[in-house]
């Protein structure tokens, strides 16, 4: 999304478009979901996405319901229960995700934030030595 002027009607308008732009990719391995992460553009009105890993996802659930499986890469090769795991797996469609998503967009607005204030300093040269990497990964980012 980006503003545009309208030389017909002498008005800014909203319109969509492909831009290049800049946007915050920050990575979680997040308790309930596994690896996973959000990204969220630089610019009004700030939208933002969230990725998970749906296997790595269902991993999880699988070991909170005590069933056994063995994974090769990013794929399932053995599952004991394969119809019980399938029910799960469709579950998971109907689980509303959006109070889990919330958290985890709070987490990362305030990463967001923080990164924004501290690449300030280090473009001014008031921070040296900072890796930017490890404020995006830091666990302990209090909100």
């Amino acid at each position: 999304m980006t503003v545009r002027p309208n030389h017909e009607t002498q008005k800014l308008e909203v319109t969509s478009r492909p831009t290049k732009c800049r946007h915050y990719h920050l990575y979680y391995n997040d308790g309930e979901f596994g690896w996973m992460f959000f990204k969220i553009q630089t610019w009004f009105p700030y939208n933002a996405q969230i990725y998970i890993n749906g296997r790595e996802y269902l991993s999880r659930l699988l070991d909170k319901n005590g069933i056994h499986y063995q994974m090769y890469n990013n794929s399932f090769s053995y599952i004991e229960n394969f119809e019980r795991a399938q029910e799960i797996a469709d579950g998971i469609l109907n689980k509303k995700l959006s109070d889990s998503f919330d958290s985890i967009a709070k987490k990362s607005i305030t990463c967001c934030r923080m990164l924004k204030r501290y690449s300030m300093q280090v473009a001014t040269g008031a921070l040296t030595n900072v890796s930017l990497q490890l404020i995006i990964l830091s666990k302990n980012v209090k909100i």
